[in-house]
């Protein structure tokens, strides 16, 4: 599991770098330029948010990177939705096809730090916390009563 964590970890800062810090970025400011402000800035809000997902997941973090990253995948979704509601009068299909299919890799981002979280919520550091917890709670919940206690 930890080798295969942390090949998923090089794949996703490798696709971070690929798809957000290149396509995104590039994308978001040709949005920005062309009149399309808001597709615009919600790449540069995918951005951000995934790029702040993998880091808080190289901290073994479950939780706020799984939010993180369904937050960075919304902005990217949206964008991709506005240039499929695009009508064919406005701008031809195949133009926003083109647009929409150079955004596509960035699904591999998302499908990679869902990876991520996942092999750091199977941890064996992880497991042993989540396990030593649930013994803590079953003992205070099954502990003897004191003299001055009264089940009621």
């Amino acid at each position: 599991m930890k080798k295969a964590g942390k090949i998923t970890l090089i794949l996703a800062i490798a696709a971070q770098v690929i798809c957000c810090f290149g396509l995104n970025l590039m994308g978001g400011y040709a949005f920005i330029i062309n009149g399309y402000e808001k597709c615009g800035y919600a790449l540069f809000a995918s951005t951000v948010l995934l790029a702040a997902a993998l880091v808080v997941a190289v901290f073994k973090k479950v939780v706020i990177p799984l939010l993180l990253n369904i937050g960075g995948s919304l902005c990217y979704i949206y964008t991709i939705a506005v240039l499929a509601a695009i009508p064919n009068t406005k701008i031809p299909k195949e133009s926003t096809e083109a647009l929409m299919a150079k955004h596509f890799p960035t699904i591999i981002v998302t499908v990679l730090l869902v990876l991520l979280v996942f092999f750091n919520f199977m941890d064996e550091d992880a497991v042993r916390k989540r396990r030593e917890k649930r013994s803590a709670a079953k003992a205070a919940e099954n502990r003897s009563l004191d003299e001055h206690e009264k089940i009621i």
